[in-house]
């Protein structure tokens, strides 16, 4: 018996996404995220393969650890990946749905790509904490 209140978080499932139509703005979660403009955004580890252009050589220089720039998206290019339950079939089991979408949710957050989560009669839009908001509907859905 657990002393407090509590929310559990439905347990992913793993699965290849469903087909679908790209719906209008929405990114392909097998396409890795655009380079973005000329605003440098943030550093980080230097990946495998990526361009010696986008190596920070000035920090390489100072600390020698090897960092890759990446830049802000311009407004018009930032496209929002959608994650709904009617990419799913109707009829499909309420808590495998919730898991269904968890999986996303979490491969989303991975790969850094901004999402919404699509429940019956509610949005939830790119936001600080949205993991938590996210996860958190799927458990009370």
């Amino acid at each position: 018996r657990w002393p407090g209140e509590a929310v559990v978080f439905p347990a992913p499932v793993p699965h290849d996404l469903p087909d679908m139509p790209a719906r209008s703005g929405e990114t392909d979660l097998q396409r890795p995220p655009a380079q973005g403009g000329d605003d440098l955004a943030y550093l980080q580890a230097h990946q495998q393969g990526a361009s010696l252009q986008h190596v920070a050589w000035k920090t390489y220089a100072k600390t020698g650890e090897m960092l890759d720039k990446r830049f802000e998206e311009p407004q018009q290019a930032a496209r929002n990946t959608v994650i709904s339950y009617a990419d799913y079939p109707a009829g499909t089991d309420k808590d495998r749905l919730a898991g269904l979408l968890c999986f996303r949710v979490l491969e989303a957050e991975r790969r850094g790509l901004p999402y919404s989560l699509e429940l019956p009669q509610r949005l939830i839009a790119p936001q600080h904490g949205q993991r938590e908001i996210c996860l958190t509907a799927l458990a009370l859905w």
